[in-house]
C-alpha cells in the first residue's frame, strides 16, 4: 500500500509542477451511466493473473520454508495474506475448478474466519490435493471457531495419507492445553495410523493436549515407534506434558536409540525435567533408573 501511495504522490506532483501546460477538454462521457454499470472504475486483475500470482507467492513461501529463511517466510506471507484478503471473493469462487488446490491454500493465508466454512467444505472434495491443502490452511487460521468434526472424520477415513496427515496438523494448530475441543479420543485412535507423518503430526496435537492420557499413550507407543522422526518428536511431547516417574525408565532407554538425535533428545530431556546429570553415556543413567545391564 505504501508504494502505491507513493507512486500516486509522484504523480499528483509532475502534475502540480507542469500545471501551466494547457489541460486538454475532457471527452464527453455519460456520468449516470457510469454510476449504473462502473465501467472503467474497477480495475482488477484477471482470474489468470491472480492465480499465476498466488501460485509465485506459494512456491516462494515453500522455497523460504526450505532453507528457513525467516524474513523470506515473513514477507511471502505478508505478500500473500494482502492478496488473498483483497480478493476473497474470487478465490473462494475458484475452489471446485481446476485452480482449487491454489485457492485453498491462499485462503489459509488470509487469517480470516470467513473462510473456514469453504474450507471445511473443501475437505470434500474429489482431489487429494484440495483436501490437503484445505486441511493445512485450516491450521494456518488455527481459529477455535472452527467445526471439528470434518477433521476428526477426515483424520479417520481419508484414503490419502497425505490429507490425513495435514487434518493432523490442523488439529495441533487448533488445540490448546484448555480446550482440546474434543480432540482426545480422537487423536488417540490415529497415533496407530499406518502412515509415519500422519502419527507424526498426531504425536504434536498429543502435546498441546498436556493430557496424562497422552503421555501414556506416547510412552506405550510412538516413543518405540519405527519412524525415527516420531520417536524424536515423541520425546519433545513428553517435555511438553511433563516428566512423571513413569516416564524415567522409558526416555533412559532411548538413550540408546540407533538414531543419534533421538539419543541426544532423550539425554537433554531428562537432564532438564530430572535435574541430573551424567553425561551422555547411558551406563550411569541406567544405573540411576535401577535398570539391570544387558
Amino acid at each position: 500500500m505504501q508504494k502505491k501511495i507513493f507512486i500516486f504522490l509522484a504523480l499528483y506532483l509532475s502534475l502540480f509542477l507542469s500545471g501551466c501546460a494547457d489541460k486538454p477538454k475532457d471527452e464527453k462521457i455519460d456520468l449516470q451511466q457510469i454510476k449504473e454499470d462502473r465501467q472503467g472504475l474497477d480495475y482488477r486483475t484477471k482470474p489468470e493473473d491472480l492465480f499465476t500470482q498466488l501460485d509465485e507467492l506459494l512456491k516462494n513461501w515453500q522455497a523460504a520454508q526450505k532453507i528457513q529463511d525467516h524474513a523470506l517466510v515473513i514477507a511471502a506471507e505478508k505478500d500473500l495474506e494482502e492478496l488473498s484478503k483483497s480478493h476473497f471473493s474470487e478465490i473462494v469462487k475458484a475452489i471446485p475448478g481446476e485452480k482449487g488446490y491454489v485457492a485453498v491454500t491462499a485462503l489459509g493465508f488470509s487469517n480470516d474466519v470467513r473462510a473456514i466454512p469453504y474450507l471445511n467444505d473443501a475437505l470434500k472434495s474429489q482431489a487429494p490435493i484440495v483436501r490437503s491443502n484445505a486441511a493445512l490452511s485450516l491450521g494456518h487460521i488455527a481459529s477455535d471457531q472452527t467445526p471439528m468434526e470434518a477433521l476428526f472424520e477426515t483424520l479417520k477415513k481419508d484414503t490419502e495419507e497425505s490429507v490425513r496427515a495435514m487434518c493432523a496438523f490442523a488439529i495441533s494448530q487448533i488445540i490448546t492445553k484448555d480446550k482440546d475441543q474434543g480432540a482426545l479420543p480422537h487423536l488417540l485412535v490415529a497415533i496407530k495410523d499406518p502412515a509415519p507423518p500422519v502419527r507424526n503430526n498426531v504425536v504434536i496435537a498429543l502435546a498441546r493436549t498436556n493430557s496424562p492420557e497422552a503421555r501414556k499413550a506416547i510412552l506405550t507407543t510412538t516413543l518405540n515407534d519405527e519412524h525415527p522422526a516420531v520417536r524424536y518428536n515423541s520425546i519433545g511431547a513428553i517435555a511438553t506434558i511433563g516428566y512423571t516417574e513413569e516416564c524415567k525408565i522409558p526416555l533412559v532407554k532411548k538413550m540408546r536409540d540407533n538414531v543419534g538425535n533421538v539419543g541426544n533428545a532423550a539425554y537433554a530431556v531428562l537432564k532438564e525435567l530430572t535435574g541430573q546429570d551424567f553425561g551422555p553415556n547411558p551406563d550411569k543413567w541406567e544405573e540411576w533408573a535401577g535398570i539391570k545391564a544387558q
